[in-house]
């Protein structure tokens, strides 16, 4: 385990200025333009400010150290390491003094007092390397420099001497550097190592206290200060390479501190062109991608070189938002193109793409309210604060205001605008005031104009026209405004707000409004034509607010307006609008220039965009890009002849040549930054690479989320994200500037996660993130189980046949004599149970029906035996029957018996209401024999008509059933039998008895009993039958 901290990061929000073209000066001393850096600390992340060290690893992460241990940055969020004493796998010291990531994907740390640290793979576990005592007991031991060879052995500069790592199966193993060429060298030359490099040739270069040195490994030589010519033998601070090749020292000394050479000839030159101010403090450097010199001086200052122009671009203290900053350490140029400049935390330089601003030296704001140039000056103006003229020759500034004396003194401070006219004159258009200003910078006449004006024009002819807020202007040199042209029903013309004045190629002269929108005069007849918002009409203006017009190579004027932007054509006013459905960033459009390419350019509330009519594409610039405005001002614009584009904001004058623009090429390097599962992070910091066997996950795993990052620093707030889950997703799934998703409910199976990033400046990840996923099944659920289950069972079926044939066999014996019983009383019973006398009869009676023609008699008592035989034939195979059936046979016999014989008896059937007669379950055939009987011997012989009753009631575990009748009687019944009667009737009785003594073994009561029924006189009055049944 290690300890670590997450910070999330606030992405920075300085950005820079980069190099132009010509200087900012304080009257009469020139200076380069003021650069921003973006900054990192602890304020925006950093655990603190005590990093002095970075370096970037193989996946692009930026690795940080210094005081406060080790810290990682992803662009986002800062991870911090530091010792912990109970934890084996964390750093050994906080302390660290050197960094380096080797080609195995492993760091190595120097810290102070304790030695070496190397990472594994992952960088997240660190080992303590063991040096054997007396090499390195220099107390405390500091290591100064680390690098690595091409056999993949490292070299190490201490203040103990120069060592050597070299692995020896899972160890490493330290040993100081020896060679037999040593004893051509003073015994102190190498125990004083500054700095360590390594080339192409695999030569390791080192500067020492005493000069440069060189080791050629192939060729096993060592070369020292007399081989190179034209290089001091003195100290050297730092070796870098170029990106042409040359290899560049630094040294102490008073004319001149850097030196270069070709790597094979050995003859430096000195470099000369910095102007360091101190001789002796150390001088770090390197070169960017653009191979621009960055030279660091710790305890003075940092300076910036362009070899391409041979200027200065950056010496911080003059010229940069660091000028405060003194202890610089070594820079560093990220794979992205940025400079990082460690200083109490990180300054950083972006990737330059070629914007550039223009900031005054004077002690006022930058606020800048117009743009315009004459040959060689430029001339800005600013919010209360008047003129600054620029001379680009000489790089001087001078300001013109109400407050200097002579001839920079200006009428009014609030300048809106500047145009020179023929007569060689600037019209100066300011509040309240039109002034005329002759080539020397002199006012030689001054105007009244109330109100704010805000732009002047001149047109083919001559004529001077002026915008205003009272209208629009026709204005002389000599007299002032000459005719006000005003659009309405409004005589006292005021709120006209005139903002941009233009002429077509027929001469006509147009002008935007601020509130009465765009409108054409016609100077011959004076008459204006105005353009106003229709509603429902969509190709009309679609605002009354025009802010400023241009016209473009083919004569058709764009217009700025606070909702849109707006192609005119003047002659068939025919409008197309351009808003954010288009492409645009920001829709309120301040400033339009159309340029002779084509292009138009504007700039808007949230940066500037360019659109290419050909191919109808926008491109947005911000903040991000190098623009020091987020917003800018309306009409603050101007185009030079060179075709230097200016847009003037709050924070200066942003300028660039559209030509020269550039995006950063460097695509971002995709990097999964955390992986959770079911909400707790499992892991963090893997790319490709780490993920070749996959993640192996169980179905228990539910939630599943990924956060990734493409690392690109240029412009890493603008990187956007796309996803898709291969077998879920068919399609790429665009996250904007997200970079997290949450996947659940995944299915057993295999999937692979893909995600890339695209930078602002439309560049692809280079290779998709790709994650290998395997959810695997329950146990259940997999093929061995599965085939496990099957055999198990097939041994528990054989298992089972074998011992059922086992127990057949043995109950074959016992349950035979049982069986023989049970069905013979089923078949006796069934006998008894359909009278062959009852079914002889009803044959009978269905034959007199249809002698006496009663046909539909027949028919009802035949469909009535049928069913009572159907019924029968149904339950007579049932051990057990719903007493209900049962109650049905007997209705439905008593009904045949009563259309048989008819007026010879009634009956009425009483079940108790608590017994549920479809719940309860009876063998079959109980009752209705006793119904029979009731009805054959008892009354059908009776001379009146007679009753039968059956009433069934119940306790908890009993049925109880009475049929009784009143006949005449058993006794008298017996007497009027014949003998197969009398048989017959014995067989049933002793089947009934028989049964019922197998459902109610020996329980003390007797089931089944026969009463003779008597009136007053003692005289057969019927018969009660009783039956006792259990209840399951």
């Amino acid at each position: 385990m290690y300890s670590c901290i997450y910070v999330h990061v606030t992405y920075l929000i300085f950005r820079f200025l980069p190099v132009g073209f010509f200087f900012c000066l304080v009257q009469g001393a020139a200076q380069p333009d003021i650069i921003r850096f973006e900054r990192l600390s602890d304020e925006e992340g950093l655990p603190s400010n005590l990093f002095s060290e970075v370096i970037q690893d193989e996946h692009g992460l930026m690795w940080m150290a210094g005081l406060d241990g080790l810290a990682r940055y992803d662009g986002y969020t800062v991870k911090s390491y530091r010792h912990n004493h109970l934890d084996t796998t964390s750093i050994s010291g906080n302390n660290i003094t050197a960094l380096y990531a080797d080609s195995k994907g492993r760091l190595w740390l120097g810290i102070t007092g304790v030695g070496l640290n190397v990472s594994d793979d992952a960088k997240s576990v660190f080992y303590k390397i063991e040096i054997p005592p007396g090499y390195m007991d220099k107390v405390p031991l500091r290591i100064i420099d680390i690098t690595e060879d091409s056999t993949g052995r490292m070299w190490i500069a201490s203040d103990a001497g120069l060592y050597m790592v070299n692995k020896r199966g899972n160890d490493f193993l330290v040993e100081p550097y020896r060679s037999n060429h040593t004893k051509n060298f003073s015994t102190s030359f190498f125990s004083k190592p500054n700095v360590l490099t390594t080339d192409t040739k695999e030569r390791i270069w080192i500067g020492t206290a005493e000069g440069l040195a060189m080791i050629d490994i192939q060729r096993d030589k060592i070369y020292g200060p007399a081989d190179f010519s034209g290089l001091p033998p003195v100290a050297i601070q730092d070796i870098e390479f170029d990106r042409i090749g040359r290899l560049w020292v630094s040294c102490p000394g008073q004319a001149t501190r850097l030196f270069f050479t070709s790597p094979d000839h050995w003859q430096f030159k000195a470099f000369s062109n910095i102007p360091f101010v101190s001789a002796t403090r150390n001088l770090q450097f390197t070169f960017d991608l653009d191979n621009r010199l960055w030279a660091l001086v710790f305890g003075d200052q940092a300076y910036g070189y362009d070899f391409r122009d041979s200027t200065l671009f950056l010496q911080s203290t003059m010229n940069s938002d660091i000028a405060h900053e003194r202890f610089f350490r070594e820079p560093f140029i990220d794979h992205s193109g940025n400079a990082w400049l460690p200083v109490e935390g990180f300054y950083i330089y972006p990737y330059p793409k070629g914007f550039n601003t223009y900031l005054h030296p004077f002690a006022f704001h930058q606020s800048n309210s117009c743009v315009y140039g004459t040959g060689d000056f430029l001339w800005f103006g600013y919010r209360e604060k008047g003129l600054v003229r620029f001379d680009q020759r000489t790089s001087a500034a001078i300001h013109f205001s109400t407050k200097e004396i002579g001839k920079h003194s200006l009428p009014v401070d609030h300048i809106q605008g500047v145009l020179k006219v023929m007569s060689g004159n600037l019209i100066l258009v300011g509040f309240s005031n039109l002034s005329v200003m002759n080539p020397d910078g002199k006012i030689i006449a001054s105007f009244p104009a109330n109100g704010t004006n805000r732009a002047a024009f001149q047109d083919a002819t001559g004529n001077i026209w002026i915008g205003g807020y009272h209208g629009l202007y026709l204005f002389s040199e000599s007299e002032g405004i000459m005719r006000t042209y005003t659009v309405g029903s409004d005589t006292s013309a005021k709120g006209q707000y005139v903002q941009t004045i233009r002429q077509d190629a027929k001469g006509y002269i147009w002008f935007a409004s601020d509130l009465n929108g765009l409108c054409r005069l016609d100077p011959g007849s004076g008459e204006i034509i105005q353009f106003l918002p229709q509603p429902g009409v969509l190709s009309s203006l679609p605002s009354r607010s025009v802010l400023d017009i241009d016209v473009d190579r083919d004569g058709l004027l764009w217009l700025a307006t606070d909702v849109a932007l707006v192609r005119f054509d003047p002659v068939s006013f025919e409008m197309k609008t351009f808003d954010k459905n288009n492409g645009l960033a920001n829709d309120y459009i301040a400033s339009v220039i159309c340029t002779p390419d084509g292009m138009v350019w504007v700039s808007t509330h949230s940066g500037i965009a360019g659109y290419d009519p050909v191919r109808d594409v926008f491109v947005n610039y911000d903040a991000s890009d190098g623009l020091s405005n987020y917003s800018y001002y309306t009409r603050s614009k101007y185009v030079s002849d060179a075709g230097v584009l200016f847009f003037g904001g709050k924070n200066g004058v942003d300028y660039f040549h559209p030509g020269k623009l550039r995006s950063n090429p460097t695509p971002p390097k995709m990097f999964l930054s955390s992986f959770s599962i079911n909400n707790e992070i499992d892991f963090c910091g893997y790319t490709n690479e780490d993920f070749a066997g996959g993640l192996e996950l169980s179905y228990q795993d539910k939630l599943l989320g990924f956060e990734f990052t493409g690392l690109h620093f240029a412009d890493q707030q603008d990187v956007r994200y796309m996803y898709k889950m291969e077998g879920l997703h068919e399609d790429w799934i665009d996250l904007g500037l997200q970079r997290s998703v949450l996947i659940s409910g995944l299915q057993p199976g295999r999937y692979i996660l893909h995600a890339k990033a695209i930078t602002g400046d439309h560049v692809w990840s280079e290779s998709d993130l790709k994650i290998p996923i395997h959810i695997s099944p329950p146990f259940y659920a997999t093929a061995w189980f599965r085939l496990i289950a099957i055999l198990c069972l097939l041994g528990l079926f054989f298992w089972f046949i074998r011992s059922r044939e086992k127990a057949i066999k043995r109950k074959d014996k016992m349950e035979a004599e049982v069986n023989r019983k049970i069905v013979e009383l089923e078949r006796r019973a069934l006998q008894a149970q359909m009278n062959p006398h009852f079914i002889y009869n009803s044959m009978n009676s269905i034959q007199q029906f249809m002698i006496i023609h009663d046909i539909e008699g027949a028919m009802k008592y035949l469909t009535k035996f049928s069913r009572i035989l159907r019924t029968v034939l149904n339950i007579s195979a049932q051990n057990r029957i719903p007493l209900a059936d049962e109650i049905m046979l007997i209705k439905d016999y008593l009904e045949l018996e009563n259309m048989r014989f008819p007026d010879k008896f009634t009956y009425d059937i009483k079940v108790s209401p608590e017994i549920n007669i479809h719940a309860v379950d009876i063998p079959p055939f109980f009752i209705q024999p006793q119904v029979e009987n009731a009805i054959r011997h008892g009354l059908l012989k009776k001379v009146s008509p007679g009753h039968l009753s059956i009433e069934i009631t119940s306790d908890a575990s009993h049925l109880y059933i009475h049929v009784e009748d009143n006949g005449m009687g058993r006794e008298a019944s017996l007497k009027s039998k014949f003998n197969d009667t009398i048989v017959n009737e014995s067989k049933g009785l002793a089947i009934v008895k028989e049964r019922l003594s197998h459902l109610n073994p020996a329980n003390g009561f007797t089931p089944f009993k026969i009463i003779d029924l008597y009136d007053a006189d003692h005289s057969p009055a019927g018969t009660r039958v009783e039956i006792i049944l259990p209840i399951d």
